[in-house]
């Protein structure tokens, strides 16, 4: 930053900083299922929701023995990133759990969650390459047929689902022997579920390890709208937009929200936050915001609010001018609107003049009466002088446009009593001449203007 200099200070320096952005490590990937099979097991994952600022170069795959012997331990360091990982060289009988995590050039993330207890099997009849993929209320399952039926002929594939940690369902039977993929719908999104895959054979018909195989998935979907869209720009200038979060988050965590407003930009300080600020608007326009949830499958349908943003009132009306020597006393009616945001108050201003025409009223200087009324006194006017007398309305906005102005001459004498009845009559001496100061008064209305000035001069009578 820099500040120039006075006569008592001298410039100060430009100071300039250089920021460099670091990357770091990225966040754990998503296990999406793990089938075991004959010394192996097929990893499927999702990518981390954060790369860490730089690419993702490959994914490890540890699968760890249940025992304490870490010699059974299988890592593999380069799975790819097409998010399928085939992991073999397990020892068929030993249980083993699966984490995979992300890495980028930084280095390795944080590990996902770890997996069930899975067994790689002894019998090769276990259909291959077992995986799942969820959908809204839905689990896709898919595999590749077993490589070998032993000694029996194919009879059917059993299938069954059940909700993590309870009971298989009844198992449906597939018949078809180039069956590869089936669909469970109707399930809850959110809630995690295993599914089993039995190959029974005319050699074997019951389920065991050998003929097994299994995945876990959890059905999710895009999460349901926001709520209550809400847009609050007082000053009409920046707008504050609000929000509350979806009454679902489609079984996965919201990781952001994303706002869209036609030209401008809704800044928030967290992704997640429920509440973000447009600057830099223009009072008495329109706006329209659009807001989006965000989770690990997609975006939500959009919630949107609009308003006309409020604008500087309409001009009062004023109603009367009444000056007597160096007092004016004005009066006006409220204007016909406050452009969206309450009257706050009024500024009355008194301009010289040299003519007794309108002078313009677009920049009317010092108001020399601020009130929240809708009259006021102003004192202290220099007689001699000619004036034209304004009022301007106040919101949160800003100042209003100029009433239509008057120009009156100002009065050189004046008095403040009441003007004399029409039907009131002098007192006169017999010559017929007055012997006191005779009263008049007139009304001077102001074509257009629609306000009245009144002034009261003594005069003697001749």
């Amino acid at each position: 930053a820099s500040q120039a200099g006075d006569n008592v200070y001298m410039p100060a320096s430009t100071i300039r900083r250089e920021i460099t952005v670091i990357p770091t490590v990225p966040s754990a990937p998503f296990l999406s299922s793990v089938s075991s099979n004959d010394g192996s097991v097929t990893v499927a994952y999702s990518a981390p929701s954060s790369d860490g600022g730089v690419s993702i170069q490959a994914y490890t795959v540890t699968v760890r023995h249940s025992g304490a012997d870490r010699s059974l331990d299988v890592v593999r360091t380069d799975c790819p990133l097409t998010l399928v990982c085939y992991i073999d060289g397990l020892t068929n009988g030993q249980s083993y759990t699966v984490t995979v995590t992300a890495k980028n050039s930084v280095g390795a993330g944080p590990a996902s969650t770890e997996s069930p207890l899975i067994l790689p099997v002894l019998n090769p009849q276990a259909v291959r390459g077992l995986t799942a993929r969820a959908g809204d209320q839905t689990i896709d399952v898919s595999w590749t047929a077993p490589a070998s039926l032993g000694g029996g002929v194919f009879d059917r594939y059993e299938i069954s689902i059940r909700e993590r940690s309870g009971s298989y369902q009844a198992p449906i039977s597939i018949t078809d022997p180039t069956a590869t993929s089936y669909r469970f719908t109707s399930l809850d999104n959110g809630t995690g579920y295993d599914v089993k895959v039995v190959t029974i054979t005319t050699a074997d018909t019951t389920e065991y390890t050998g003929n097994t195989a299994e995945v876990y998935e959890m059905p999710r979907t895009v999460p349901t709208p926001p709520r209550d869209v809400t847009i609050v720009a007082p000053t009409g200038r920046v707008a504050r937009v609000s929000w509350r979060v979806p009454l679902s988050d489609g079984g996965a965590v919201i990781t952001s929200y994303t706002t869209n407003a036609a030209n401008s930009v809704c800044s928030m300080t967290s992704p997640v936050d429920v509440v973000c600020e447009i600057s830099g608007l223009v009072p008495g326009s329109p706006l329209s915001v659009e807001v989006r949830a965000v989770n690990s499958v997609g975006e939500s349908q959009p919630m949107s609010a609009a308003i006309n943003l409020p604008d500087r009132p309409m001009p009062p009306s004023l109603r009367s001018v009444v000056v007597d020597v160096s007092t004016a006393v004005i009066e006006w009616a409220p204007p016909v609107s406050d452009g969206g945001q309450p009257i706050i108050g009024y500024n009355v201003y008194a301009v010289e003049t040299g003519v007794r025409t309108a002078a313009s009223a677009s920049a009317p200087g010092t108001p020399l009466c601020v009130t929240a009324s809708t009259t006021c006194q102003i004192d202290s006017l220099d007689a001699t002088k000619k004036y034209v007398f304004t009022v301007r309305a106040v919101n949160a906005v800003g100042e209003s446009d100029s009433s239509a102005p008057l120009d009156p001459f100002p009065a050189e004498t004046t008095t403040t009593t009441s003007p004399p009845s029409p039907d009131a009559t002098l007192p006169r001496t017999g010559k017929g001449r007055a012997e006191d100061v005779a009263l008049a008064s007139w009304w001077l209305l102001l074509a257009g203007l629609g306000a009245i000035v009144s002034f009261r001069r003594r005069r003697r009578a001749s």
